[in-house]
C-alpha cells in the first residue's frame, strides 16, 4: 500500500518510535536479513516524505507503541497536532 500514501488528501501526522524495529514476519529472515528492515528512523522520514504535508512526529529512546511507551509525551504530541 505504500504506492498509495501519495493520494491520501487528508491531513496526515506520523507519530514514529526511533527504537522501533518491528518487521512483519520476521521470525522466517535471518539475523542479517532482520537487521536491513524494520528501521523506523529511516522509514518515518521515507514514508513522510510520501505523503502530501505529512508531518513527522519522531520519539527518542521508544519503540513501536509510544502511546503505552511515552505516554505524556505522545499525548502532547497528539493533542499538539490535532
Amino acid at each position: 500500500m505504500v504506492h498509495e500514501f501519495a493520494n491520501l488528501k487528508v491531513p496526515t501526522v506520523l507519530f514514529i518510535g526511533k527504537e522501533d524495529k518491528t518487521i512483519v514476519g520476521k521470525g522466517l529472515l535471518t539475523p542479517e536479513q532482520q537487521k536491513m528492515y524494520g528501521q523506523y528512523r529511516v522509514l518515518g522520514k521515507q514514508t513522510a516524505a510520501k505523503i502530501p504535508k505529512a508531518k513527522l512526529v519522531e520519539f527518542d529512546g521508544c519503540g513501536h507503541i509510544p502511546h503505552l511507551e511515552i505516554p505524556t509525551e505522545f499525548m502532547v504530541s497528539l493533542l499538539g497536532s490535532l
